[in-house]
């Protein structure tokens, strides 16, 4: 698989409030979406947590991304 470009990417979460992701990879035939946790993470104060269903991510102790 190879990825056809690399850019920035903003992100909005469910607060409005929205984030810059660097060095994003489009792969033009994926037909989906895959996000890297640990990239989320490294923005701020994020931490996630996650089990077999769902990942969220929390700033400040909010719930800002869930999926």
């Amino acid at each position: 698989m190879y990825a056809d470009y690399r850019g920035t990417v903003k992100i909005r979460v469910k607060s409005s409030r929205s984030m810059l992701l660097s060095k994003v990879l489009y792969v033009l035939k994926l037909s989906v979406n895959l996000l890297l946790s640990k990239k989320v993470c490294s923005y701020r104060n994020i931490t996630g947590t996650f089990n077999n269903k769902t990942m969220s991510f929390f700033c400040e102790n909010k719930k800002i991304m869930e999926a």
